[in-house]
């Protein structure tokens, strides 16, 4: 048998030695923590799980974009924008103080002032972003030290209660901002749209004006073509200006969708400046081929006719894309419905969350068991010194006898001779 082997014999041996020790160490602390666990304060949690809302899309362009930015799109990573700002929410002081405010939570929490207040609440409404997507959001409450039954109670359905007005808070901040921006962005549209519906009116009154004054003029085809041309660039960037401007409202001028539309405003105006300079397109496929009769080869009288023309053209272009837009800010501003989708609701908790009380007399029992261990340990090298010092005692007391004997043998023998 090797040393570790025998250390490990010897260990086993001392506690066999000691075990009525231990076993009553061991019921002593399992009734003293049990009883412990009684009168500490009980803890239970509801929770609510929600699905982040999923904006309709549009088929009229700009109004896809007006839908995906009616909730989320304030650049938060990591996760989806509409679960960043389902988070954002439930993190703010807004919701956070009307859970404190309607649960009295100053008063239950015995807290100095509401700071104070929300820092401790914060902790204990908490949320968990599952993989798929879903929400789901926790309340937690707890009970004073020695409670009653109706303590309990009443912890168990604060939990629940604390969750559920927490989920429909959420809701109603959340709608508030939707509605904030859809009415921003209603406003910025209309104004463009009564500002697209004077233009036309204008340009419809010169048009009409001119043919008053002068007749009607015929005009090469491959003029028309190049009025219709102009208009439709003219009202691509209109569009694209209307795109930038509602997406300036929500974000900074650095923001990847702002320098997007940005670019494609400069190009489309590059186009424009290149049409005006030239109408004139390689066709190489047809030969050079004149497909647009340059503007400034039309006679003056011309030249004016297709200025009115290719305005009343543009500005007809731009209302029939501004229209849907200014329809779908409307909708979008007129709705009233819910923001968030409740999948499970909150229930009153049954078990707490702690304390755990198998849990902590089984703890309790490992501590007191390293705890006796030390104290065995102790005693039983005490006793050894103590046994040591007792051989020592012993030893000597056998010197003197020895030593006491040889002398009165000594004696004797001294004492014949003599």
């Amino acid at each position: 048998m090797n040393k570790g082997d025998r250390s490990k014999l010897d260990f086993l041996v001392l506690i066999v030695k000691w075990r009525k020790f231990f076993i009553i160490n061991f019921i002593i602390v399992s009734i003293l923590s049990a009883g412990v666990s009684l009168i500490l304060p009980q803890w239970y949690v509801g929770n609510v799980t929600i699905l982040p809302p999923v904006e309709e899309q549009s088929d009229l362009g700009l109004s896809s974009m007006i839908s995906g930015l009616s909730f989320g799109s304030l650049g938060l990573g990591g996760a989806s924008f509409e679960a960043n700002i389902v988070i954002a929410i439930l993190q703010s002081r807004s919701l956070l103080e009307s859970v404190a405010k309607k649960f009295s939570l100053q008063e239950r929490y015995e807290a100095d002032d509401m700071e104070e207040t929300l820092r401790m609440l914060k902790k204990r409404i908490v949320y968990k972003l599952h993989e798929e997507g879903t929400i789901t959001i926790f309340s937690r409450t707890k009970t004073k030290h020695f409670p009653g039954k109706s303590a309990i109670n009443e912890a168990r359905y604060l939990a629940r209660d604390m969750a559920s007005f927490a989920t429909a808070k959420l809701d109603s901040i959340n709608k508030t901002i939707r509605l904030t921006k859809a009415f921003n962005t209603r406003s910025f549209i209309e104004r463009r749209y009564n500002q697209n519906l004077d233009d036309l009116k204008k340009a419809e009154e010169d048009f009409r004006a001119f043919q008053e004054k002068y007749g009607a003029i015929a005009l090469p085809e491959q003029t028309l073509a190049t009025i219709e041309a102009l208009a439709a660039l003219k009202s691509q960037q209109v569009a694209k200006e209307i795109e930038l401007g509602v997406l300036e409202n929500y974000y900074d001028s650095s923001h990847i969708d702002v320098q997007r539309a940005k670019t494609e405003i400069r190009e489309i105006q590059r186009k424009l400046e290149d049409y005006q300079q030239s109408s004139q397109i390689d066709g190489k496929k047809d030969g050079d081929m004149k497909l647009f009769l340059p503007l400034d080869e039309i006679p003056e009288m011309g030249i004016e006719y297709a200025r009115l023309l290719r305005e009343i053209k543009m500005q007809e272009l731009i209302l029939e894309f501004i229209t849907p837009q200014y329809e779908q800010a409307r909708i979008q501003e007129s709705k009233d419905t819910s923001t968030i989708q409740i999948l499970d609701e909150a229930v009153v908790p049954i078990k707490r969350i702690k304390p755990k009380r198998a849990f902590f007399v089984i703890f309790m029992n490992i501590v007191m068991f390293m705890v006796g261990v030390v104290f065995i340990f102790v005693v039983e090298y005490l006793q050894q010194i103590q046994r040591g010092e007792r051989d020592k005692q012993d030893q000597l007391a056998q010197i003197v006898d020895m030593l006491a004997t040889d002398l009165k043998r000594a004696s004797r023998l001294f004492r014949k001779r003599a």
